[in-house]
């Protein structure tokens, strides 16, 4: 699973906290698109369901993993909108809590992952809150989002939240991937609000030079 330099400090505190059983039952990812937030999410669901007990990071080998990647793991539970751009629904959370609860089948966890959280409707949210007010033993709820603000208040206080930025090492990690043009760089990371694979995409689309252009 991919993690990136910036992520690596997020990621050692709470590989610290699965080494002591303190993880929260929710966690709230949020930050600039482009910061990679979905991929750090996708990377904690697979350390928490892996069944190599030793390993921080997903060790991609065991019945649990060989599952997650399948796309067909029992534990794991993805909620998305059936439609882009559309809302996420009522039934759906509803079929996820009821997931969450039934018993577990590989280790002490089932991970419920909703992206974009932002995408909750009023109704969608107000089943999810009750779940995260009584949470299901061993659950955690991995919420991620570009917008926090337009998830309900009542949502974001039951959750733990980590704000995902561009952080030490992404600057270094853009300019790598290009080769090295420090103005090239400096330029994507303004127009991208220093999120960097959003400036990463800049770069690469020819938007940076079109910048230069109409400058």
């Amino acid at each position: 699973m991919t993690l990136y330099p910036w992520q690596e400090r997020e990621w050692r505190r709470l590989a610290e906290s699965r080494r002591a059983d303190r993880l929260p039952h929710a966690l709230l990812l949020s930050g600039t698109a482009g910061t990679g937030k979905a991929a750090f999410a996708a990377a904690l669901a697979a350390a928490i369901l892996c069944t190599d007990a030793g390993a921080d990071q997903a060790c991609g080998k065991c019945r649990s993993c060989r599952l997650r990647d399948a796309g067909t793991h029992p534990d794991l539970v993805m909620v998305a909108p059936e439609e882009t751009g559309k809302a996420i629904k009522i039934d759906q959370i509803r079929e996820a809590i009821a997931a969450m609860q039934m018993s577990r089948h590989f280790g002490r966890s089932k991970v419920a992952l909703i992206a974009p959280a932002d995408a909750l409707n009023r109704a969608a949210a107000n089943a999810l809150l009750k779940t995260l007010e009584e949470p299901p033993a061993g659950a955690l709820f991995l919420l991620v989002t570009s917008q926090p603000a337009l998830l309900p208040a009542t949502i974001r206080s039951r959750c733990s939240r980590i704000v995902m930025n561009g952080g030490a090492g992404a600057e270094a990690w853009v300019r790598e991937r290009l080769g090295g043009r420090a103005e090239t760089v400096a330029v994507a990371f303004g127009l991208a609000g220093g999120a960097p694979l959003q400036a990463l995409a800049l770069a690469g689309d020819g938007a940076v030079d079109l910048h230069a252009e109409l400058a």
